[in-house]
Parts: C-alpha cells; structure tokens; sequence
C-alpha cells in the first residue's frame, strides 16, 4: 500500500538503528531519538535553573509537558505514587535538592523499592513549590547504589562546616537550606495530619519562611510556618502553626510541632 514505510525505514525516520531499538524506546515513551535526546538534555540542574522560583506563567510555558529522563532515590511508594528525590547524572546528590512525585498509578509489578535508585522516563506535570508532578511516568531500571550513601555524607559534611561559619547570615541559611528543610521537614508536616491537608503557601513562597540557628544545639536549624490547613473529623479546615528542627549533620528531622 502506498504511503506505508516498513518498520525498517519507519525506524531509521525516527532516527533509530533498528526497529527493536525503535519499539524499547517506544515503549519508555519516544516517539524518535531527537524527542529522547532532548529529554536526556534536559538535566535535573537545567530543571531547577529554569524553573524554581519561576512564576507559574514561565514554569507552564517552558517547563510543563517536557520530557524528561530522570534518576533519584526513591522516598516513598505505594500504589498510586511514588516520591523521588533526583539526583545528577553522575548520581551525586545535586547542591540543590528537590523531589518529585508521580501521578500516575504504578502496576505492582514495577513498584520500586524504597531506598534503592530508580532511572524513570516521564512527562513534567504540575509545580508544587519545588516538587513537580511527573506524569506518565516510566520506571525502566532499579539498581542498588552501595556509594550512594557514601556521597550523600560527603555533601552534608561540607555543608555542615559551612553553616558553624556562616549559621548567623539569613540569606545564606534560605539559600543553602530551604529547599531542603521545605523536602524533608513538610513530609514530615504532612504526615502528622491525621486526615486531610492542603498547603496555602504561593508558587513562589516557601513552606519555612522563618529559618534561625537554633539557640542551644549547635548543629540544628529551627524553622517556622503557617501555610498549612488540616482538616478535622467533621470536614473543617483549620489553619495550623509548625515548628521543624532540622539536623544540618544528618540531613533530617531532629524533633516537629504543629499545633
């Protein structure tokens, strides 16, 4: 029939060596090498230089809807989702840490393992702050890195000195610190509602806005907001105050108040 390419020319079309290439790379979501290049190029980095902190006009109009192929320790999992947080290519924890979370349900067969890294192809969704939705998203690879802790030490350590120098500057606190205190003490925010929440901070608002050296604990950051409701048994919404301490050493929750 007229106008019907062979699977062979239809490959090399899209610019594949062969047509078993062209269906695996099918089946992660490309329709031609130049769509999957451009999601290889559009690193992890280049996502939070042109998108973070953006309006959500410029994030919908050069962010949304690119293809993306992603790596990152994977945080939570269940049946509809799962949260990640990305790493660099080379499979170092970036300087600016972020996460991201799929909207899309996961067949049990393919549900990653928590802990482990997982390479996934998908469709940037939503902003939320600095964890954006990926849509249909496509795990294709779960390995376990035994160096992945080593690294992640390695950048607290080099942070951590940092802070005893520079704990009293706000700036470099907000800088340094609060995408990863909005990550990690949020989680820990939303898994203290016993139902419902919903976050009222702006796009370009951050959970924490108050960050201070902690009066005591030399190593610790206390942070502060408001920009959370939780709604109670009969279905109200009630604005709520919470206070994280956050480990600069440890990278983690010390102690949470919501109240």
């Amino acid at each position: 029939m007229l106008g019907c390419d062979s699977p062979e020319i239809k490959a090399k079309k899209q610019g594949f060596d062969s047509v078993e290439l062209m269906q695996n790379y099918g089946k992660r979501g490309y329709e031609s090498m130049d769509e999957y290049r451009a999601a290889i190029d559009f690193t992890t980095e280049k996502f939070y230089a042109a998108c973070y902190l953006q309006s959500e006009q410029i994030y919908n109009k050069n962010c949304k809807n690119k293809k993306v192929s992603w790596k990152g320790i994977i945080e939570r999992s269940n049946d509809n989702s799962i949260r990640i947080q990305v790493l660099s290519n080379n499979n170092m924890y970036p300087k600016n840490v972020f996460s991201v979370d799929t909207n899309t349900k996961i067949p049990y067969s393919l549900l990653p393992e928590i802990g482990k890294i997982v390479y996934f192809d998908g469709q940037i969704g939503d902003k939320n702050y600095v964890t954006p939705d990926i849509e249909n998203f496509k795990p294709f690879d779960v390995i376990n890195d035994e160096f992945v802790e080593e690294r992640k030490k390695a950048l607290r350590n080099d942070l951590h000195e940092d802070f005893l120098k520079k704990k009293g500057n706000y700036r470099w606190l907000k800088d340094n610190f609060s995408p990863k205190i909005d990550l990690i003490c949020g989680n820990a925010v939303e898994l203290s509602a016993k139902n419902s929440y919903r976050w009222t901070n702006g796009f370009l608002e951050s959970k924490f806005p108050n960050l201070v050296a902690h009066k005591s604990k030399e190593r610790f950051i206390s942070a502060y907001g408001d920009s959370i409701q939780f709604q109670n048994g009969f279905g109200a919404w009630q604005k709520m105050f919470y206070e994280c301490t956050y480990d600069t050493a440890d990278d983690s929750v010390f102690s949470i108040k919501v109240n």
